[in-house]
This record gives structure tokens, sequence and C-alpha cells, in this order.
């Protein structure tokens, strides 16, 4: 994938070209990857919340 962030000129996944299978499967992986991470750090932040609304 370090190749890729190289060649497309940005660490941003979302600006990275179309211009093979190979890249597209990475874009979905980062995608899928950022999402997971952000839902993680939701749910960590809701229960620090939670336990100062108590």
């Amino acid at each position: 994938m370090a190749n890729d962030l190289t060649g497309q000129g940005s660490n941003d996944y979302r600006l990275w070209t179309d211009a093979d299978r190979r890249i597209v499967r990475r874009k979905q992986l980062a995608a899928d990857f950022d999402n997971r991470l952000t839902e993680y750090f939701e749910r960590g932040q809701n229960a620090v919340l939670e336990g100062v609304r108590e």
C-alpha cells in the first residue's frame, strides 16, 4: 500500500484514482479500516462520557 500512497501523490485514499483493480481494492480496504477505526473511537468516547454523566 505504501507504493500506492507514493504513486498517487496523496495520503488521502479518497483522492486516489481508480486506475486498476489493485488500487480500487486498496481504496476499499482503506475505507473499511477508516470506518471501523472511527466506530471504535466513537464507542470509546461514548463509554467515557457515560461514566462522567453518572
